[in-house]
């Protein structure tokens, strides 16, 4: 064959083949699947991350709600899904870190059956309590509380995130505050507003309506660092030195996600997280943005599943 015939031939292959397999991620619509039900602070925020890879990446990502049995059925699409990177997921930390513990049902392992994507954001708990209330720091409920072990207690929904971090200050502030256990956030805002209980553990987003009324005085963040949206409340850190107990918010795939999926979705979250308009959303939000990066998403994974797993069974946590 002459040489151009041959080099005519052998570029219609490269052009099949690529054009097969060679285009860039995405080449068609991309499912982002989160365990919250719309409206809830996951479901916002997998909007938020579908909305920018969509005007990122030129593909529309779209979110696809899959409530009930704590995350266990989310992670089940996505742990099953191909790994081309067509289906992934939002997962909020409790999902990852708390869920596996509590249910021995679960058929997927976050540390096994996933890839970390990308970690998008942290974003701590608040610790408030009623306008009434004797205590106006941090500091005064605990040494109230060391001075009567068990008789002050907390409002947290049984086996949340706001749940362990109860149970994690106790351990590492040597108290014993009690827990009282809630279903749903609504009802537990109602106790802690009327002063049936003496402290409310949870998400800052919710509580932060209760503080600027007056309602509720907050007394504490669970993060490392203090948060904009409360300027002037303290981290439990800066009382109880090597407390933290932050949520994030992190993308996942399937096990053996495509490395080229993981490059393209961390890199566009990378970029995004450098403009001054989306770290203002995260920030109205109460996340605190985080470098873009895979290994990150992965090490507070593993530091996280390890270190609530510890409160979990030292606290004999169960869910039914």
């Amino acid at each position: 064959m002459p040489r151009t015939k041959w080099l005519a031939a052998a570029l219609l292959i490269f052009a099949a083949s690529t054009g097969a397999y060679g285009q860039a991620y995405p080449t068609k619509p991309v499912n982002i699947v989160t365990a919250a039900p719309p409206g809830g602070p996951s479901d916002v925020m997998a909007r938020f991350i579908a909305e920018e890879l969509t005007n990122a990446l030129g593909q529309r990502f779209l979110v696809e709600n899959r409530p009930g049995a704590n995350g266990a059925l989310a992670g089940d699409i996505v742990s099953k899904a191909d790994p081309a990177g067509y289906t992934i997921m939002l997962s909020s930390s409790s999902m990852f870190t708390i869920t596996p513990h509590v249910n021995a049902g679960l058929r997927w392992s976050p540390l096994k059956d996933f890839t970390s994507i990308v970690l998008i954001g942290t974003t701590p708990l608040a610790i408030g309590v009623p306008k009434n209330s004797p205590y106006n720091t941090l500091k005064d409920l605990l040494d109230a509380a060391k001075k009567a072990p068990g008789k002050i207690n907390f409002a947290a929904q049984t086996g949340s995130m706001p749940h362990i971090a109860g149970k994690l200050l106790d351990s590492t502030a040597g108290i014993d505050i009690t827990h009282i256990p809630f279903r749903g956030g609504a009802q537990m805002h109602a106790a802690a507003l009327a002063g049936d209980v003496n402290v409310i553990i949870d998400g800052i987003t919710p509580l932060i309506p209760h503080f600027q009324s007056g309602a509720l005085k907050p007394i504490a963040v669970t993060g490392d660092t203090r948060v904009e949206v409360l300027p002037n409340t303290p981290t439990v850190a800066e009382v109880v030195p090597g407390f933290e107990a932050a949520s994030w918010f992190s993308l996942f795939g399937p096990a053996n996600l495509d490395p080229a999926v993981v490059k393209t979705i961390s890199a566009a979250i990378a970029k995004m997280l450098e403009r001054p308009d989306a770290k203002a959303k995260l920030i109205q939000m109460a996340v605190l943005p985080p470098s873009g990066d895979a290994n990150a998403a992965r090490k507070r994974l593993q530091t996280d599943y390890d270190k609530f797993g510890e409160v979990i069974k030292r606290a004999k946590i169960t869910v039914e």
